[in-house]
């Protein structure tokens, strides 16, 4: 640049007027070179960022995006265990405390013969948290995000309203979403996160979508735990009527549930108890298939069935086939417990029960069922065998044996 200047000065006026034009061109031009090129490498690592973001995201949700798509692809779908998902699910979502630990724990669920619909109105939120969260380059964006997108999941199905219709009887009445409500939560969620700008108007352009999701899954979510209500109205009623010894009405609402969900095990397990303890010897090789089935279909859930069919051969005089029944009842029953007590999970939705001498008999016979106490004790069922055999040694130790268990 020096040498510039000194060439102007050896020169002429007209010659320096232009030698001086030439220099303040190269004095504005080069740092707006340089600017231009600051400028240009800027953005590139922006639109670097972002796309670096948009494929984590996407790498993110691909292991729950295919294991929903499996499930779905099924069309069978058992109602108890739905709900228990949706509780499991909407658990990890107010425990967890950011998305990818959200996405981890959805990853790892068990989504088979859960109703597709509800994984696919799950999948349609998932669909807009990702493109929300593919957005979010900066942790801080990305943590505020999760705590308004998982506020607001909750909140929304809180705001689910069920019209008049609706009793206990016959719990049909039609389920909406107060939209006002909900909409009034998100501006709410939206002016805590005043101060993060990019992730406001991020979700200012998706709200639409976001919203309607959320209404689809919050409506879902009612219809099948509705579903599942009336469900247990039906099985309410017959473990009831076994409480009572009235074995033909306990049959009777077993089998209407049994209609309502096929895929169910507490109505099967109580429709089987009923035709046994009715005592129709022609009936046997029915019960028996049933049960049969039933350990084919939930063979980690089997150890209920074994009792009944121990129960069945004994009632049949084959006291080999039931005692062998009876002991692979009480083999299975410690290695099942976890997985026969998880199905009492819906039950503590229904914490009412609790408030009543009757809805104990309910709860009380459930837990029997599940866990071999009473009736389904293998240990007392091979006791009382042993006594009308007339071994009351062997029988003493089998009731040893339970209270140990």
């Amino acid at each position: 640049m020096d040498e510039v200047a000194s060439e102007i000065k050896s020169k002429g006026p007209s010659q320096r007027t232009l030698g001086c034009g030439l220099l303040v061109v190269l004095m504005i031009g080069l740092p707006a070179a340089g600017l231009g090129l600051w400028w240009k490498q800027s953005s590139d690592a922006v639109v670097a960022a972002f796309e670096a973001q948009e494929a984590l995201a996407a790498e993110e949700f691909k292991p729950v995006y295919d294991k929903l798509d499996e499930a779905i692809a099924a069309p069978a779908y058992d109602l108890d265990k739905t709900v228990r998902v949706l509780h499991e699910v909407d658990m990890a979502l107010a425990e967890k405390d950011s998305l990818h630990d959200y996405l981890m724990a959805l990853s790892t669920q068990d989504y088979r013969d859960v109703a597709p619909e509800v994984l696919e109105a799950r999948k349609e939120v998932l669909d807009v948290l990702m493109r929300l969260y593919a957005k979010q380059v900066e942790a801080e964006d990305q943590a505020a995000m999760w705590e308004v997108t998982s506020e607001l999941l909750l909140s929304t199905l809180s705001v689910v309203s069920v019209s008049a219709d609706a009793n206990l009887v016959s719990p049909s009445g039609a389920m909406s979403v107060d939209r006002e409500q909900a909409q009034g939560l998100l501006n709410d969620l939206k002016e805590r996160q005043a101060t993060r700008h990019q992730l406001v108007i991020d979700i200012n352009q998706m709200e639409h979508e976001l919203l309607e999701a959320l209404y689809n899954t919050s409506q879902v979510y009612h219809r099948y735990h509705e579903e599942w209500e009336q469900l247990a109205i039906l099985r309410d009623r017959s473990y009831l009527a076994a409480h009572n010894g009235d074995w033909a009405a306990a049959q009777a609402s077993a089998e209407l549930a049994i209609e309502k969900a096929p895929m169910e095990r507490e109505a099967h397990l109580i429709a089987a108890l009923a035709r046994i303890e009715l005592g129709n010897i022609e009936d046997a090789p029915a019960v028996l298939d049933m049960l049969s089935g039933y350990v084919e279909e939930h063979p980690d859930r089997s150890a209920p069935a074994f009792l009944l069919m121990g129960v069945l051969h004994q009632r049949s005089g084959d006291s080999k086939e039931a005692l062998l029944a009876f002991q692979q009842s009480a083999a299975y029953y410690p290695k099942q417990a976890e997985q026969l007590t998880d199905m009492l999970d819906p039950y503590r939705s229904r914490s009412f029960l609790n408030q009543s001498r009757e809805g104990g008999f309910i709860v009380e016979l459930y837990k029997s069922t599940m866990l071999g106490a009473g009736y389904f004790s293998p240990d007392l069922q091979m006791a009382r065998m042993m006594f009308e055999q007339g071994d009351d040694e062997g029988a003493k130790a089998k009731v040893l044996d339970h209270f140990a268990r």
